[in-house]
């Protein structure tokens, strides 16, 4: 439980609940969200000197999430979400 408490700010903060899998799907960092939680231009910007996680993500491609196609847990709180996959 202690691991949970130990984030102070957005990016190192540990994820509460089951169904990493899907958050992509559920939340995309612009430049806009990293400019409102104070990560820009590290985040949300392809420049030289920035984080190169960069992920290209087809929004037509829609999924439904299932639990018994997730990795880490038998469980989620996305079951049956309609999303981009």
């Amino acid at each position: 439980m202690l691991i949970k408490l130990q984030g102070r700010r957005i990016d190192d903060t540990t994820g509460g609940n089951a169904g990493v899998e899907p958050r992509l799907s559920l939340i995309l960092v612009s430049a806009n969200a990293a400019k409102i939680m104070g990560l820009y231009p590290r985040k949300g910007a392809l420049a030289v000197g920035s984080d190169a996680d960069n992920v290209l993500l087809d929004p037509r491609h829609r999924k439904i999430v299932r639990a018994a196609e997730l990795h880490e847990a038998d469980y989620t709180p996305w079951e049956g979400r309609d999303l981009a996959a």
